[in-house]
């Protein structure tokens, strides 16, 4: 399989100043309004969304050619068994124990453990264009930008601020979750005993965030990357001598960046070895962050996993380890 990047990171960038400016010209409100809601949100959407690859607490699931699903890993709840008859899915999010795919037609299917409710997918939804799954809750961004989450709202982590404006995407923890604004700002509730919602007032412009078990990572339009929460085991230590960063994931315990190189780097705990990043045959696309291990897409679709579950590689169907399911 090829992957194809549908942007760059100077693109994304780009449309992030663009998106702060509109902010600093009050006279030009209803026009910047009109210029972000039609024009520069579905964009970022479309590049930021594209979620090719999502490493839930102990299964992955990735997005494969023609649209088809590969789910491997622990399947104790169901969260490997991928429905058939689906239409060609565009993102996938692995959650604790449940998985959720988004189709081509905006429409969202979840399965897998649902004791919170976070598979049931409300009705009258609307047409989404991002999901995310977290510990035992379920969130969706609508395509006129505002949220929806479900399932285990114990901390709040379902209870979306009213009048937040705009939102791009969204990242799921553990029982916390985070937006990000078409305004380039994050807003996070739910669970903030580590302060994983304690969002820094010195975030400019933020292009992608990510959510962990208890802290939370933010990608820049400069390519550096803040994590704040819990760092008990260095995983909000990031490493100085990071270059450009495209893309970050953050695990129960660890952070992992892809790198504008394609390198990729992690931090944090490494007791199962899911920060010893196993080289690649290709230029890394995509990385994904679990409990115990890390998984990276290459661009020929070939998934490697390193960690809990040793240094094996996935592509098509091949065995991996207990489970192995696509549609």
């Amino acid at each position: 399989m090829r992957v194809v990047t549908p942007a760059s990171c100077t693109d994304l960038c780009h449309l992030s100043w663009v998106g702060l400016n509109m902010k600093r010209r009050p006279r030009r409100c209803r026009l910047s309004e009109q210029l972000l809601q039609k024009h520069i949100r579905p964009f970022l959407v479309c590049v930021l969304e594209r979620r090719l690859l999502d490493a839930g607490w102990r299964h992955t699931c990735a997005l494969m050619d023609g649209g088809k699903v590969l789910c491997f890993g622990s399947n104790a709840k169901g969260q490997c068994n991928v429905p058939r008859g689906l239409r060609p899915v565009t993102a996938v999010a692995a959650g604790g124990l449940h998985t959720c795919v988004l189709q081509d037609n905006g429409v969202m299917v979840c399965f897998g453990d649902n004791s919170e409710g976070q598979c049931d997918v409300p009705i009258h939804l609307g047409p989404i264009t991002s999901v995310t799954a977290g510990g035992m809750h379920t969130c969706v961004v609508h395509a006129d930008g505002k949220v929806t989450c479900f399932g285990d709202n114990a901390s709040g982590q379902c209870d979306v601020p009213a009048g937040i404006g705009p939102v791009i995407s969204a990242a799921a923890g553990a029982k916390h979750t985070c937006v990000l604004l078409a305004s380039g700002s994050i807003v996070g509730f739910g669970d903030n005993a580590q302060g994983q919602c304690d969002v820094p007032n010195v975030f400019v412009s933020v292009i992608a965030v990510a959510a962990g078990g208890w802290h939370t990572c933010a990608l820049l339009a400069d390519g550096t990357i803040s994590c704040f929460g819990r760092s008990s085991r260095g995983q909000c230590d990031v490493p100085p001598e990071l270059g450009p960063v495209k893309a970050v994931a953050a695990g129960w315990w660890h952070t992992c960046v892809l790198q504008a190189d394609g390198e990729v780097i992690c931090f944090g705990s490494n007791h199962a070895g899911q920060c010893n990043v196993k080289p690649a045959r290709k230029k890394i696309v995509a990385v994904g962050a679990a409990d115990e291990y890390t998984c990276t897409m290459d661009a020929d679709g070939e998934v490697v996993h390193f960690g809990s579950h040793g240094g094996t590689s996935q592509r098509g169907g091949l065995e991996f380890n207990t489970h192995v399911n696509s549609t």
